[in-house]
């Protein structure tokens, strides 16, 4: 076949480049630019078409809850229902309030994907970087919030695989409240670096539920404290079904307790140390100091001194350090499962304060349910979330 003749000249490409084309080799350059140009072009109209159908699906599929619902008093009567959910980095629980009672309903353990999308959000610990999360703990939950929406405005409305993973474990959770039939809850989750209040926020938004944020619970990375120290009845409203007792007690001036959460489950070891206010209320979440390890989840717990060893060292940089090394704590809470079949890290802390000498007397430790005690707390608020539109 006879060789096309040699040619140069130059041919616009879209977007006002140009390609000077001599002979086949040149011809087979403008082709494959002119290739990679409308492959791109494609899959830009995949991703706002995608878009487009995502949010249909979530309009059609999961219609959003009405305006103003979680403020309503059911029609039928019923008491207000108040749904609680709390993540840890192993599993998930749910638990429900009405009437007089609160009552934990399930416990779900994470999949393989969720465990691994937990460990990753713990080791995302880049400096500097601008996860609104760390913004967050800088700052209050007002603030961050003012962080999140102008970065939700130039984010693709795409669901990442994170916020399915995410979106699954809530929807497993959420249909064992199905008899109660309710579209929000209040949730507590892990305060890892690289879990995002906005992927759990559009979690919820996939599944068609209102994630209740409250002035008792700001925010679910820093409200399980809050939520916590709710969970054993304290700092919650004495009856949720009378709206003027309720903010007649919310105004009224309550005591500011300093208390350490730990939590303790299979894969990792928190503790946390905070002021609590009126209203189980986290009074400033951008002091709270915090150790996370997952390599002292009780599965690595063994007989021998190096693992309880690190432990007692990891409690006692935490009671070191500022602002509250030297203030008295009032309540030491264990949660998580593995509180359930080991008393010996209780034995542990107490040994460890004595030491440290933190306050004149030892601080009051509560280990009742510690499985399911953050998410009745979180139900509680859920309760009260009308009160703080």
């Amino acid at each position: 076949m006879d060789k096309l003749p040699l040619y140069a000249e130059k041919q616009p490409l879209p977007g006002g480049h140009a390609v000077v084309i001599e002979g086949d080799a040149r011809s087979s350059t403008i082709l494959k630019r002119l290739g990679t140009f409308t492959s791109t072009v494609l899959f830009v109209a995949c991703i706002f078409l995608l878009g487009q159908r995502v949010a249909e699906y979530r309009h059609n599929i999961f219609p959003s809850s009405p305006a103003g619902f979680r403020h309503a008093k059911p029609d039928n009567g019923q008491p207000l229902v108040g749904v609680g959910i709390d993540l840890t980095v192993d599993y998930g629980t749910i638990s429900i309030s009405y009437g007089a009672n609160t009552q934990s309903l399930a416990k779900v353990d994470g999949s393989n994907e969720y465990k691994a999308l937990m460990a990753r959000a713990f080791q995302d610990n880049t400096p500097n970087s601008s996860n609104p999360h760390q913004k967050a703990a800088e700052s209050s939950p007002e603030k961050a919030r003012e962080v999140m929406r102008p970065l939700g405005k130039q984010r693709v409305s795409l669901v990442t695989s994170d916020i399915l993973i995410l979106a699954e474990m809530i929807d497993s959770l959420m249909a064992y409240q199905h008899d109660f039939n309710a579209r929000s809850a209040v949730l507590s989750a892990p305060n890892l670096p690289g879990l995002l209040y906005e992927d759990i926020k559009e979690a919820f938004d996939l599944l068609g539920l209102q994630l209740l944020d409250t002035r008792l619970h700001h925010d679910p990375l820093t409200g399980k404290s809050a939520s916590t120290h709710a969970g054993h009845g304290f700092g919650l409203c004495s009856d949720p079904e009378s709206l003027d007792g309720c903010l007649a007690e919310a105004s009224s001036s309550l005591p500011t307790e300093h208390i350490m959460i730990v939590e303790w489950t299979q894969n990792a070891l928190t503790a946390r140390r905070t002021y609590i206010g009126g209203f189980s209320t986290v009074v400033d979440p951008s002091s709270d100091q915090q150790i996370q390890d997952f390599t002292l989840g009780s599965d690595n717990a063994v007989v021998g001194q190096p693992y309880w060893s690190k432990v007692r060292a990891q409690i006692g940089r935490l009671l070191d350090q500022e602002p509250y090394a030297t203030k008295p704590l009032t309540k030491v809470i264990l949660v998580g499962e593995s509180i359930e079949h080991d008393s010996f890290l209780q034995r542990l802390l107490q040994d460890v304060l004595k030491e440290a000498k933190v306050g004149e007397k030892m601080p009051d430790f509560l280990v009742d349910d510690p499985v399911f005690v953050v998410s009745k707390g979180a139900a509680e608020m859920a309760r009260q979330a009308r009160y703080d539109s």
